[in-house]
């Protein structure tokens, strides 16, 4: 993005300076506004499809349209970009290939990541998908926390808590670190879609037909951006380094879902969640576990089912139950198998205090 393509507002000051032009270097972006949404649609990956984008900024904004052979081409070429400011990539439909630091990274619908300052990335398309970006400036993404800090609502504070404000606070202090953050949509999170779109749609009407108290209303709606990929029960976060490959990813982020499921998670569904074939994710389960998908399903199956024994008064059968089981005897064999006893053997050794809570056998 050129600055000198911006339309501006009447003090002429562009919402980005942007550093070499040189193809062949990274290009810099320096951030001159409070926030900036970027909202991209790719139409296809035909010769006659194209990516559209427009990036707003207060009063300013900017459009631009290529072929998706330009695009293709560039992604491959182009050694990316980087800011001096944090951003938020939300894939809103489609798949998106994020390519950081050289490495690729696959994001079906859905999913979000949050790359940090000075992090070289660049986007790609595998066909239909539409996304949008949240560029936030050091000042302005510090007042939203500040704001919460001063709130009447305790619950505002909770968001210290949440793995995002600890990757931002870390970031300040100690620039340059080559990370990012990897969201992905828990399988309870039925509405994550919905709200992304929703939280979309009122963002970019708000930006392209602003009133009074646009401002305040602007940054509510980046803070229920920040609150909702927060939220443990909605989003399964992720701190990624750069030595981690796709495959590396992908395997961690089949285990936090299993780890999040309890283990209860079919093939159809791992498909359906991660928009890659059962082959392949059961090879790359297989690869890195030893064990098939069931298996190693059943290590967090367990590890839910000893938890619950060991610190709660039900019934064996409701716990059984609970975690998938229809036959009582299949949860018995599977349990011994895990931690050489029964669960009842599991629960009075626990109740006694005499001995640490068992581990599992090492199948």
């Amino acid at each position: 993005m050129d600055q000198n393509h911006f339309h501006t507002s009447e003090q002429g000051v562009a919402p980005f300076h942007i550093y070499h032009d040189d193809k062949s270097v990274a290009k810099f972006y320096r951030l001159n506004a409070p926030y900036e949404l970027t909202y991209i649609v790719c139409s296809g990956t035909d010769d006659d499809d194209y990516v559209n984008s427009v990036t707003l900024s207060g009063d300013n904004s900017y459009m631009s349209q290529e072929t998706f052979a330009h695009h293709a081409m560039e992604y491959r070429n182009h050694p990316g970009h980087y800011h001096d400011y944090f951003e938020i990539m939300i894939v809103l439909s489609g798949n998106v290939t994020q390519k950081i630091e050289g490495q690729e990274y696959k994001y079906p619908a859905g999913s979000c990541c949050m790359v940090s300052r000075g992090l070289c990335h660049y986007e790609g398309y595998e066909g239909e998908a539409s996304v949008l970006f949240l560029g936030f400036s050091r000042e302005y993404i510090m007042d939203m926390f500040e704001s919460g800090d001063r709130s009447i609502f305790n619950i505002e504070k909770s968001i210290h808590e949440s793995p995002l404000y600890r990757f931002i606070i870390e970031d300040m202090e100690h620039p340059g670190r080559k990370n990012y953050l990897d969201f992905f949509p828990s399988m309870e999170n039925d509405d994550a879609y919905n709200i992304l779109h929703d939280l979309t749609t009122r963002v970019m009407d708000l930006a392209t037909e602003p009133h009074f108290g646009a401002s305040y209303l602007m940054a509510g709606y980046m803070c229920s951006f920040l609150h909702h990929l927060s939220q443990p029960q909605r989003y399964l976060c992720t701190r990624v380094d750069l030595s981690v490959t796709n495959e590396d990813l992908l395997f961690t982020r089949i285990t936090n879902l299993l780890k999040s499921e309890n283990g209860r998670v079919t093939r159809e569904e791992l498909e359906s969640a991660f928009s890659y074939s059962g082959d392949y994710l059961n090879r790359i389960i297989k690869k890195h576990s030893g064990m098939s998908l069931f298996d190693y399903g059943m290590v967090f199956c367990m590890q839910a089912a000893g938890k619950r024994l060991a610190e709660s008064k039900e019934a064996i059968s409701e716990i059984a139950e609970d975690l998938g089981f229809s036959n009582r005897t299949h949860f018995y064999n599977i349990f011994k198998k895990h931690y050489g006893m029964t669960p009842k053997q599991f629960r009075e050794r626990c109740i006694g205090g005499d001995a640490p809570f068992p581990n599992m056998i090492q199948i």
